[in-house]
């Protein structure tokens, strides 16, 4: 499921540039008032990895227009009063009016205005249609990726990979394959 939000917020909001973990911290906070019903599918369908827990969402960057960026403050200061943010789950479409409820419920806080956190609400949401998948198609990352090596039996003191390592593809398939297989239980 991938839900695009529009966000408002005042206009002069100052946030920083490298907002990620805020969201991040959000789409916990969010997902945790879940009923027990969802919380307890979700629970099914994370996946552990070198003894981490990873959970299946992602989202996308800041849709932010118009804005100033001060690459000195390191930060955005938004001209406009709204900001899109696409949230994407593999979730039972059951759950689907439940998690756009909880996110309307809970503002973002993201940033400052005039001296004071800013809060960003929940205006507007789209359910995006399902990306249609064909042969051959390309994909861009939007934010960075990090590869790790697989091979227990091979430790490395530097464990991230680069592409031009011989272990990069399967190492990169491998992590591509592992949130799909906790989905499917495969």
């Amino acid at each position: 499921m991938r839900i695009q939000f529009t966000l408002t917020c005042q206009k002069g909001t100052i946030i920083p540039i490298n907002y990620q973990s805020e969201i991040s911290n959000w789409v916990f906070s969010v997902l945790s008032k879940a009923s027990p019903e969802m919380s307890a599918w979700a629970q099914k369908r994370g996946y552990d990895f070198a003894s981490r827990t990873f959970k299946l969402f992602t989202f996308s960057p800041l849709a932010i227009y118009p804005y100033e960026m001060d690459q000195v403050r390191q930060e955005f200061k938004l001209q406009g009063n709204q900001v899109k943010l696409t949230f994407s789950t593999f979730i039972d479409p059951s759950f689907e009016q439940q998690i756009i409820q909880l996110f309307r419920q809970m503002p973002l806080t993201l940033g400052l205005v005039e001296g004071q956190p800013a809060r960003f609400e929940v205006k507007h949401w789209q359910v995006m249609p399902h990306p249609n998948f064909k042969e051959g198609m390309q994909f861009k990352a939007s934010s960075p990726i990090s590869v790790t090596n697989v091979d227990d039996e091979k430790p490395m003191p530097n464990p991230y990979l680069m592409p031009d390592n011989p272990d990069y593809d399967v190492s990169f398939f491998y992590a591509r394959c592992t949130p799909f297989q906790s989905c499917h239980s495969i």
